[in-house]
């Protein structure tokens, strides 16, 4: 949906009540003077105000004159895409998000996502993570919308008819949250995990009602899973990955608490190896340089000049360092000096 820079990608809502602020999503990247920065994200009112396309001054004049919104009519007819001017056409190979990440050593990259890899990822998110998340229809989400699994997630639970809920304003509006409308999923980073289990952990007589909880977004480790299992719900799930790649593993907490580094089991679809420094593939258990290939794998960056050796021969090549076992467990060695791509 994006072609040739400048271009805006602003999508608000408007919500029911003054409580609850109108967002918006930091979904592209735009050029200033030949240098490609990531758009602000912004907090904004109205109803759908702009959209997707190179012509943001022409999309905000439409929108002024005849706003398209969102109302109980899309919830009826055949089921067709709607036809309608405000809406740019778009092919499954067209990109759709572009998102910003740093590696290990080495300076931020932009990458592209397309509509036909976005929905697969989102497709993923249903089978993935086990059976229980899918089937919680509250979810707390605590990540960015910079962050593209909260946007994976977010469109994965709207999608099925289900309620996302955002970082409120302060860690007490977000237990009021999960206490009062009852929410049955929490998907956060190990630092904001450590964040709710410590207030949880500090105000005893509180009881959750709490499903499944995701950790995203580093390794987890053995004393925070232990305790979040036995405090927040025993249905903790590990998750890791890249933005390159989606995710690239995953388990059940209990399952990999006692092996030191584990990441998780490779998740279908995807080939994760340890190679040596000349790209050897390593024996099952043997540490090396991580290389991942597969279907959800980023092609190349935004910027085909900043990729410095990261994708090569259809491989991704994070910058890590681990092992992979004979039954796809995936094992994180520490950093060290030696890690790149």
């Amino acid at each position: 949906m994006l072609n040739d820079p400048p271009f805006a990608t602003p999508i608000s809502f408007r919500y029911r009540t003054k409580a609850h602020q109108a967002f918006f999503a930091r979904v592209g990247v735009k050029t200033e003077n030949g240098a490609t920065t990531p758009i602000a994200r912004h907090i904004s009112t109205g109803v759908f105000e702009k959209v997707f396309s190179p012509a943001a001054g022409e999309c905000r004049e439409l929108f002024q004159r005849d706003p398209l919104r969102a109302d109980q009519k899309w919830l009826s007819g055949d089921g067709k895409p709607l036809q309608d001017e405000h809406l740019h056409g778009a092919s499954p190979d067209d990109v759709c998000r572009i998102v910003s990440t740093d590696r290990v050593g080495g300076a931020g990259k932009a990458i592209a996502l397309t509509h036909r890899m976005l929905t697969e990822r989102v497709f993923r998110t249903q089978t993935v993570f086990g059976n229980r998340l899918p089937r919680c229809a509250r979810t707390h989400c605590d990540l960015d919308f910079s962050d593209d699994v909260c946007v994976q997630f977010l469109l994965h639970i709207l999608c099925r008819g289900g309620t996302i809920f955002l970082p409120g304003r302060s860690i007490e509006d977000v237990v009021s949250t999960f206490l009062d409308l009852k929410v049955e999923a929490v998907v956060a980073v190990p630092p904001g995990l450590a964040r709710y289990l410590q207030f949880f952990e500090q105000h005893g007589s509180l009881r959750g009602s709490l499903d499944t909880i995701l950790c995203v977004g580093g390794p987890l480790s053995p004393a925070l899973s232990k305790r979040v299992r036995a405090r927040l719900s025993p249905n903790l799930i590990a998750a890791y990955g890249w933005a390159e790649t989606g995710t690239a593993a995953a388990a059940p907490a209990h399952a990999i608490a006692d092996v030191p580094g584990a990441a998780g089991f490779v998740t279908p679809g995807l080939s994760v190896e340890a190679v040596d420094d000349s790209g050897k593939a390593l024996p099952p258990g043997t540490a090396g340089r991580l290389r991942i290939r597969g279907p959800y794998v980023l092609a190349n960056y935004w910027d085909a000049a900043t990729a410095g050796g990261a994708l090569r021969d259809g491989w991704f090549y994070p910058g890590e360092r681990g092992s992979v076992s004979a039954d796809n467990l995936l094992v994180l060695a520490k950093p060290d000096s030696g890690a790149g791509p």
